[in-house]
């Protein structure tokens, strides 16, 4: 249930079940805990854009990234949160900048650090946990000031994939966090604009120019059926349940 692989010359640890005609996942510490692929029946589930080795050198998201210690842009690179100050210039490997300048998607793409505290078979399937301690030693807290632990576990029981992150002050102030995932889902051997999808969201945060939320909210209405030619770069609000 629980197995190592060489993806892109990078250790992954893989988490198996034979639900469903076999499942595989697999995570690499070594680069920011990233998902970098899900199989069915051996068929690959995640888009692989660029690969490991361009989300390690250039933060170029692949596969179930973790964007840490925020999700999407932030409008600029200093500023006062919690009573502390952010400063981003300085962060080494530099940040990923969208079109814009704005920086993008955390401190933490395909970062290592990760020690692996469990990697086991549990059940039909198996768990992987892993933490990252948030701090000084990195450097990490020159740029957010907030010293903590991050842990995340994957767990894989059936035929369902489970991630579950969690934050742990571990100095004198609370951690503020804004953190997401970011999957890139692909259906093998389906032409995309041949993709059925169904979108329930009636909510829509509105963006500036710059792709920042203005703080309005506007209604929106995603129609069911074939994706065909439409793409989709916005901010929704999740129906309750």
């Amino acid at each position: 249930m629980t197995g190592e692989r060489t993806l892109d010359g990078f250790s992954a640890l893989t988490l198996s079940s034979p639900a469903a005609g076999g499942i595989e996942a697999a995570f690499v510490p070594g680069a920011g805990m990233v998902g970098c692929s899900l199989r069915h029946r051996g068929e690959e589930l995640l888009g692989q854009r660029r690969g490991l080795r361009a989300y390690v050198a250039q933060r170029i998201t692949m596969g179930i990234p973790l964007l840490y210690p925020w999700a999407n842009r932030l409008g600029r690179t200093r500023f006062q949160l919690a009573g502390r100050d952010v400063a981003l210039e300085s962060v080494s490997p530099p940040l990923r900048l969208d079109g814009n300048g704005l920086p993008m998607h955390g401190l933490l793409a395909g970062a290592g650090g990760w020690h692996v505290e469990r990697h086991e078979s549990a059940g039909d399937g198996a768990v992987l946990d892993a933490r990252l301690r948030f701090g000084a030693e990195d450097g990490l807290t020159t740029a957010f000031p907030f010293p903590h632990e991050l842990e995340l576990e994957a767990e894989l029981l059936g035929p369902t994939l489970t991630i579950t992150t969690t934050v742990r002050a571990s100095g004198d102030a609370p951690v503020p966090i804004a953190f997401g995932f970011h999957p890139y889902l692909r259906l093998p051997g389906v032409d995309r604009r041949d993709w059925q999808i169904d979108v329930p969201v009636r909510e829509r945060l509105r963006l500036d120019e710059r792709m920042l939320p203005t703080g309005e909210r506007e209604a929106a209405d995603v129609p069911a059926g074939a994706l065909g030619s439409r793409t989709f770069d916005d901010a929704y609000l999740a129906p309750e349940g």
